[in-house]
């Protein structure tokens, strides 16, 4: 399978970045589904279909880590989707309920809001051999900040991008979580390709295009910006 990956560019380096691979439309469905890399050769590994099949302490601990991030009411609202272990030292045949020897947890969950154009926001809960989290969340923290956990409708972001010089006759929209901002966006692509801000990329790129990030709980623009993409 073919990764595409942007260049950004930030002060005098470089950072790579993923970026969406096919044009979309509400209702969206998108976010980061990819392995995690703990950073150890797995000697054993398995799936996990069912949170049931995992250790009940273990998932008291991740859940309670999941509440304290979107509190109670928006913890309700999130899915398991599905997910691996991984034991790191033993090759023998390993089952998700086998807490003593498994060293990594690697989950994906997913909520959605059918009403406002959702159709699922997937995003990665990564824990280590005793359920703490490892990895940053990709929501907001809805228990400090309540009326994040309330989204404005696609149609609304691509009305607002619109506004912008976004047209909907040639932009895709995509559901992402912006770590700079700390707050779930919108992501409305321009698809007509531009001149990229670094000339140099004319090179090393298959295109550059606007982006233009919605706030998705106000609706205020969070910023505009230009990627290259490579692939």
């Amino acid at each position: 399978m073919n990764l595409r990956f942007t260049f950004t560019q930030l002060c005098l380096g470089l950072i790579l970045v993923a970026s969406p691979a096919a044009a979309q439309r509400c209702p969206v469905n998108y976010g980061f589904q990819g392995i995690y890399n703990f950073g150890h050769e797995a000697k054993s590994s398995a799936q996990v279909h069912r949170l049931s099949e995992v250790d009940p302490r273990i998932l008291a601990r991740i859940n309670e880590q999941l509440t304290k991030r979107v509190g109670n009411s928006f913890f309700a609202k999130l899915h398991f989707d599905y997910g691996t272990v991984e034991d790191w030292d033993d090759a023998r045949a390993l089952r998700p309920s086998d807490s003593e020897r498994i060293d990594g947890y690697d989950f994906v969950f997913k909520f959605s809001d059918r009403r406002k154009g959702l159709k699922a926001f997937h995003f990665k809960v990564v824990a280590n051999n005793s359920g703490r989290l490892i990895d940053d969340l990709s929501l907001p923290d809805i228990a400090a900040t309540p009326q994040k956990a309330n989204l404005i409708a696609c149609e609304r972001a691509l009305s607002v991008a619109a506004q912008n010089d976004f047209p909907r006759t040639h932009s895709s929209i995509w559901f992402v979580y912006d770590r700079e901002s700390e707050n779930l966006v919108w992501d409305i692509v321009d698809g007509r390709p531009v001149a990229p801000d670094v000339p140099a990329f004319v090179l090393l790129g298959k295109g550059t295009y606007r982006h233009i990030l919605i706030n998705a709980h106000t609706g205020t623009v969070v910023r505009v910006y230009k990627q290259t993409i490579v692939v």
